[in-house]
């Protein structure tokens, strides 16, 4: 086959994907015009037009089925969220990988509740109970924890990324590799917690609690201290630690020499 009758083949084959396509799917009005433009190159002289590629009716199917498949995910949250404030026990009860995602636990008792791995971004938890909690790996982000009880909870690798934990008591909790960057916990209560290897990298800590607490290869940069207690805190190999942000009323451990102030 020469050089000529190659390339004649080829384009055969593009015209013959390029009608399938204008055949069998609906793309936008946007794409629409790209797959005219495109088709025009490819059949000078066709009489088809823009609209030809465009179908409202197929689009409309597949959105009333997305809005269909969204509104039973919606009403399945709500059923579950039911159930969980009407269980009194939750330990017993195991809601690993339950789907959340905003709803709403305001003033919900969940502790020593089984949530590893659920998905709880963008949940309003505000002044919610997750002592003993089991959240490992769970998906907490951008979730409104303000005010809520995390004490001796695990959770561990869980995501509180741009999370509100403002005012949040979390004693003895184990924070170990989990991810909080620019996360919210100004004034909240985090003696004894562990923070080892977490992500912390502008998060706000300001008047923040913590004491005795593990934080021994965490990223500390951007993290906004001022005020903060840490004494008897552990700091060996922390990350970020000359771009920590702190005032004069922040408290470090005895004998640590804190970066300079910026």
């Amino acid at each position: 086959m020469n050089r000529y009758a190659r390339i004649e083949k080829e384009l055969r084959e593009i015209r013959q994907e390029l009608n399938r396509i204008a055949a069998d799917t609906s793309p936008t009005k946007d794409g629409a015009w790209s797959l005219f433009n495109f088709y025009k190159k490819l059949h000078p002289g066709t009489k088809k037009r823009p609209q030809d590629f465009y179908d409202p009716s197929k689009s409309k199917a597949k959105g009333d089925s997305e809005s269909k498949e969204e509104e039973g995910k919606s009403t399945a949250r709500k059923e579950l969220v039911e159930k969980i404030r009407g269980t009194k026990n939750l330990k017993k009860v195991d809601y690993s990988k339950a789907d959340l995602a905003g709803a709403d636990l305001t003033d919900a008792s969940l502790s020593e509740g089984q949530f590893q791995g659920a998905n709880f971004e963008g949940a309003k938890l505000s002044k919610a109970s997750l002592e003993r909690a089991d959240v490992r790996g769970a998906n907490l982000k951008g979730a409104n924890l303000s005010g809520s009880g995390f004490s001796e909870a695990v959770c561990a690798g869980a995501d509180f990324r741009e999370a509100n934990l403002e005012g949040v008591t979390a004693s003895d909790t184990d924070f170990n590799r989990a991810k909080l960057e620019n996360a919210n916990l100004k004034d909240a209560f985090l003696y004894l917690s562990d923070f080892r290897n977490a992500g912390l990298k502008g998060a706000d800590f300001r008047n923040a609690d913590l004491r005795k607490a593990d934080l021994r290869g965490a990223d500390l940069t951007d993290v906004d201290l001022s005020g903060a207690n840490l004494l008897s805190a552990q700091l060996d190999d922390v990350k970020g630690l000359d771009k920590v942000k702190y005032d004069d009323k922040t408290k470090w451990p005895k004998g640590f020499t804190p970066p300079k102030k910026k």
